[in-house]
């Protein structure tokens, strides 16, 4: 596989991972954050170690950095798998189910709509 199609299939594999955990989340809404994760990360090595996918080498050559030889296929398939754990989480953050709750801010303006 090239590194277009390792980085496709990672993408695709994060919806997988996001849907899964979204489906979790339904089924026992008391889950912590942390745990989701968790989940998340071990649902992505899993993924990763299933359809043996290695794309450590990929993924550095897609943000510029060269590994100069390819990992031990254990790490390589940890660094997959979160990867794919981090696409489900970005993905979750665009979509607002991420579980975040955000922090309501308050600016006060005077008459003229410029924060005091």
């Amino acid at each position: 596989m090239d590194p277009i199609q390792i980085l496709a299939t990672i993408a695709a594999l994060s919806l997988v991972v996001k849907g899964v955990v979204d489906a979790l989340r339904r089924q026992y809404p008391s889950l912590d954050g942390g745990v989701v994760q968790l989940i998340a990360v071990a649902l992505g090595i899993g993924v990763a170690v299933a359809l043996d996918i290695r794309g450590t080498l990929a993924l550095l050559d897609s943000i510029g950095a060269g590994a100069g030889r390819v990992p031990i296929s254990a790490v390589d398939y940890v660094i997959t798998g979160v990867a794919i754990a981090f696409g489900a989480g970005a993905l979750a953050e665009a979509v607002g189910r991420s579980g975040a709750k955000a922090n309501p801010v308050l600016v006060e303006v005077n008459d003229e709509g410029q924060p005091v």
